[in-house]
């Protein structure tokens, strides 16, 4: 816990990222990953595979940019420093483990951003209405060669929605179909920022129990005329021992390359 505590007292960062929350749940994941290194490992192979791919396809190589870079287990960095002339680090947080590793990486540049354009609104409390996702416009002077939205499409909307229950002014069926649009908008949004365009996302979740039944499911994304996906893996997220339960919990994960409009 002390090294949780000192990571959070000492992690350069904006307010934002403080008071929402998402400097702590970015130390939670990096623990969180230690403890459960084994089985997620075949995941983030999987993910430094699927980035890789979707590279081989970018004509040029001049820039390319992750979304949702977080604690770069799941990046082929090496690959992607040796292939793009820049790269872009795109998170809300850079944990200070992070930028002592790019530190000495002369085309690196990290970048804080929160890319639904909702943190405001988080921090100020709602209006009347639910606020539109407004993701950055003129992100780039030019088009990226290659984007990458890493893992990040199924846990945009959970703090705004976890926000608007809690302020109590939102029944549930508004607040979820109010993720939904987060959602769509991202997917909108990354699919024609760049030349190319990767999408990596958990799409659901089960319990399964010790005998292999699936006691529970959960859909993580909801997007319309997603088309088909050009991968999909099982990513075991957490043993039964760190479920805390009798079930473990399996994320479906799939990746889409998308030509940018």
């Amino acid at each position: 816990m002390l090294k949780e505590w000192l990571s959070w007292l000492t992690t350069p960062c904006t307010d934002e990222a403080k008071k929402l929350g998402y400097l702590h749940e970015a130390i939670a994941i990096r623990e969180r990953q230690k403890r459960n290194r084994k089985i997620w490992n075949p995941h983030l192979e999987n993910s430094k595979r699927f980035i890789l791919e979707a590279s081989v396809q970018c004509p040029s190589k001049n820039q390319c940019v992750i979304l949702g870079s977080g604690l770069l287990l799941d990046v082929p960095l090496d690959e992607l420093c040796e292939t793009f002339s820049e790269i872009q680090l795109v998170d809300m947080v850079h944990l200070r483990e992070i930028r002592r590793i790019t530190a000495g990486r002369t085309n690196i540049r990290l970048i804080e951003c929160d890319v639904t354009g909702l943190a405001p609104t988080l921090l100020k409390g709602f209006d009347e209405t639910l606020p539109e996702p407004a993701p950055p416009s003129g992100f780039f002077p030019q088009k990226p060669d290659l984007v990458v939205s890493l893992n990040l499409l199924s846990q945009l909307a959970l703090t705004p929605g976890q926000r608007a229950i809690k302020s109590r002014r939102f029944d549930y069926e508004a607040v979820e179909t109010w993720q939904q649009r987060i959602q769509q908008s991202h997917w909108d949004w990354v699919s024609t920022l760049g030349n190319t365009n990767c999408i990596i996302s958990d799409v659901d979740r089960k319990g399964i129990d010790a005998d292999g039944h699936v006691k529970w499911s959960e859909p993580m994304i909801q997007i319309g005329n997603c088309p088909e996906a050009q991968a999909d893996w099982t990513w075991e997220l957490a043993s039964m021992k760190e479920a805390g339960g009798t079930e473990k919990i399996v994320a479906e994960v799939k990746g889409w390359i998308l030509k940018g409009g």
